[in-house]
């Protein structure tokens, strides 16, 4: 399929740019993506009944309300998951438009719902919004606009990167910054653009199996939420005050 779309578009558009076919690539390959996802989505939903009663037959019959509760978690987690995508584009798309109205960009709240959209795909979305409203802008604004919403587009991009997607979606599925982070990454590097979308999923699932399988725990506290655990410098900082005020009363 990926071969059929690099020649079609070679042929249809021969005299065009080769930027101009690398997009169109892109924007297809990504359409197909989405087609399939979608349609493994409605697969896994259609025989989810048919998984439960396979993961049901292949432990022992004392595991089935460990099982159970597997996938009892694992729906809540994904339940919050989708709820954090929509507070983080929400937030994403209030940013944009702020930012564009104050600029006087053309099209400002079409443009920010348009890159809060985008900002779901990892790195490849804020390149596409930052092109796009540069296009845009240039033809209705002067350049000195077009330079700080680019700007502006990069920064929002930052934070939310690094503090509100941590922070929102980490949350919701009980998940640490530093887990997130380097899942994405690990992510990215196996599966490149699915495997940015699949990261934090599969993190949260692998959570809720380390929490039921009793020698596992350890990994699902390494990757939980740090505020779930108590700070281990406490008690030695308690044993170096009480030493301190011992030898002032000795002394």
């Amino acid at each position: 399929m990926q071969d059929f779309i690099n020649s079609s578009s070679s042929e249809m558009l021969p005299s065009t740019s080769s930027i101009i076919n690398q997009t169109v690539t892109t924007v297809t390959s990504l359409f197909f993506l989405g087609i399939i996802l979608f349609i493994t989505t409605f697969l896994l939903l259609l025989y989810r009944g048919l998984i439960v009663a396979f993961f049901m037959n292949l432990f022992a019959d004392e595991y089935a309300k460990n099982v159970t509760n597997v996938f009892s978690k694992t729906q809540f987690v994904i339940r919050g998951y989708i709820v954090g995508l929509l507070i983080e584009m929400i937030i994403v798309a209030a940013a944009y438009a702020t930012v564009f109205l104050l600029l006087g960009v053309k099209y400002a709240l079409l443009l920010a719902v348009i890159g809060a959209i985008l900002n779901i795909v990892p790195y490849l979305g804020v390149i596409i919004t930052a092109a796009l409203t540069a296009l845009i802008t240039l033809t209705t604004n002067s350049p000195g606009t077009v330079v700080w919403s680019v700007i502006s587009i990069i920064i929002i991009h930052m934070i939310d990167s690094n503090i509100l997607s941590p922070r929102i979606i980490g949350s919701r599925v009980k998940i640490n910054a530093l887990a997130s982070i380097i899942g994405v990454i690990t992510g990215s590097a196996l599966w490149g653009l699915p495997g940015t979308f699949m990261a934090m999923p599969i993190i949260a699932i692998m959570k809720v199996v380390f929490e039921e399988i009793e020698p596992l725990r350890p990994f699902a506290i390494l990757i939980g939420d740090d505020t779930e655990v108590k700070s281990l410098s406490k008690p030695v900082l308690n044993r170096i005050a009480r030493s301190v005020s011992r030898k002032k009363i000795k002394k």
